[in-house]
This record gives C-alpha cells, sequence and structure tokens, in this order.
C-alpha cells in the first residue's frame, strides 16, 4: 500500500498541486508560463569594442588543443555577472506575466520556486547569443 501523505500533500491525491487563479479555474502550468516567454532571448550581450587581441594566449591554447573549449569555457567566467542579471530580469518579466494572467502572487512563487530547474532550462534554450562568434569576430576586424 501507498502512503499518500507524503505525495504532493496531506489530500491524498497523487496529482500535483494546483496553483490557483482569483477568482478563474486556469491552472498555473509550465505550458502557461512557456507560453508567456519570449521566443528567444540574448543572455549574454558583447560590445563592439570587446575582442580577443588581449587574450591571444588562450587563442594560442585553442590551437595547440585543436579545440574552441578554453576559449568557451573563459567566456562563460567573462560574461557571468551580465547573464545572471540578465536572467534575473526575465525571471522578473515571466513573473510579472503570470501575475498579469490573474493568479495570486504567492501562488505564483511558490511555483517559481517548485519549478526554477524548469523555467531555467527554458530561459537556456531560448538564448540566441554566443560570445565566442561575436568575440571572434571582433577580434578580425582589429587586426
Amino acid at each position: 500500500m501507498v502512503n499518500r501523505n507524503n505525495m504532493y500533500g496531506k489530500s491524498g491525491s497523487c496529482r500535483p498541486p494546483v496553483y490557483g487563479r482569483e477568482g478563474g479555474s486556469k491552472a498555473l502550468t509550465m505550458d502557461l508560463v512557456k507560453s508567456l516567454m519570449l521566443a528567444s532571448y540574448s543572455l549574454v550581450w558583447v560590445d563592439y569594442r570587446d575582442n580577443l587581441y588581449d587574450s591571444l594566449d588562450i587563442v594560442g591554447e585553442c590551437i595547440k588543443e585543436k579545440s574552441a573549449r578554453p576559449l568557451y569555457e573563459k567566456a562563460e567566467g567573462w560574461y557571468d555577472e551580465q547573464r545572471f542579471l540578465i536572467i534575473r530580469e526575465i525571471w522578473g518579466q515571466i513573473k510579472a506575466g503570470i501575475s498579469g494572467e490573474g493568479f495570486d502572487e504567492d501562488a505564483v512563487e511558490e511555483f517559481m520556486e517548485a519549478h526554477r530547474d524548469d523555467i531555467m532550462d527554458a530561459i537556456y534554450e531560448r538564448d540566441d547569443s554566443d560570445a565566442v562568434s561575436e568575440l571572434v569576430r571582433h577580434t578580425r576586424t582589429c587586426l
């Protein structure tokens, strides 16, 4: 026998919790969240003056390894803070969009925390930025 008291609350139901809407019956789901998201996001913006001119040691390492991996790893660190700030802004926009659909703020907060990984995955899947390509392109124009 399955003890249902620990599955999705104490109601005995095996269904996941339904996050309610004020004055309505529409459920808060990941499909709704995804429908409120933009088709693409640019999580990194590379300034036209940013290039690899001062990082030729990394370029040399890439050539030696016959892989762009070292450059991607380095660029990941260079743009970490920017990516964090942009994701935080997107997170706020999604939250506001859900609240604008009439859902209770506490329910929105609870849902977003419970589905943090899924929402973050959806944001990253929509990322159309490529810092390394931009840096390489900008470097070519400097040489």
